[in-house]
């Protein structure tokens, strides 16, 4: 079943593009976060 007649392909597409664009932001914001908390000492 196919949801407002949306392709599947492009549902795979925008989840695998959410992806690429989330997961380096995530990473970027976790590396961030130890930089700051290393240069503290803590």
């Amino acid at each position: 079943m196919e949801p407002f007649g949306i392709p599947k392909w492009l549902t795979t597409l925008f989840f695998v593009m959410g992806v690429l664009i989330i997961v380096p932001i995530v990473y970027f914001i976790l590396f961030m976060i130890f930089v700051a908390s290393d240069t503290k000492g803590v």
